[in-house]
């Protein structure tokens, strides 16, 4: 029997992958993209203002990834941080 944190993780994993990141070719894209995450991940304490600031900083924080225009490594990074490191 698995374990409920493995359970949930693969259950959250297979959720994201969901998510249509191969249509993410902009900043618009990529918010849209971000937000539907972020909205799978927190259910029902999902709140929008503190998504934004989460994603407003994300794009800060990775400026230069986000000014090559490289959104398949943006969409890597953002992906890295919903997922769980053993």
């Amino acid at each position: 029997m698995k374990d409920i944190t493995v359970f949930l993780t693969e259950q959250f994993e297979a959720e994201a992958a969901s998510v249509n990141e191969g249509k993410v070719e902009s900043e618009k894209d990529f918010r849209e993209f971000a937000t539907k995450m972020c909205k799978e991940a927190h259910g029902d304490d999902f709140d929008e203002d503190k998504c934004k600031e989460a994603i407003d900083k994300f794009l800060e924080d990775n400026k230069e990834t986000v000014d090559k225009g490289d959104w398949a490594e943006v969409v890597g990074i953002w992906k890295k941080g919903f997922t769980k490191e053993d």
